[in-house]
């Protein structure tokens, strides 16, 4: 599995999420939530500057998995708290925006 955050209006690939949990679930008809949660004690997220690199709303969290390619806007970023881990949502649409 590969999560990525990328630009929002261009698609360009900010940085790849090393991650300890990522997953997205489905609803019938409507938006899936697509998230993300990550080690801020890791020295790669320490590296990556996480808080300017998922912008709510101008950015995108893709989740790669078995070949299928889910994602869509961050809207929620949630600082790490006393156990030490953060995490992204977004919402997808009917197709995944292109992240390259």
């Amino acid at each position: 599995m590969r999560v990525r955050i990328c630009d929002l209006r261009t698609g360009r690939r900010i940085l790849d999420l090393p991650y300890l949990k990522a997953d997205w679930t489905g609803e019938f008809n409507g938006a899936e939530t697509v998230t993300a949660t990550v080690s801020v004690n890791d020295r790669r997220i320490q590296k990556l500057d996480l808080y300017n690199a998922s912008i709510p709303g101008r950015t995108a969290l893709i989740i790669e998995d078995q070949g299928v390619t889910n994602g869509g806007p961050i809207w929620t970023a949630t600082p790490a708290p006393s156990n030490s881990q953060a995490k992204a949502s977004g919402r997808t649409s009917t197709t995944a925006p292109s992240c390259h």
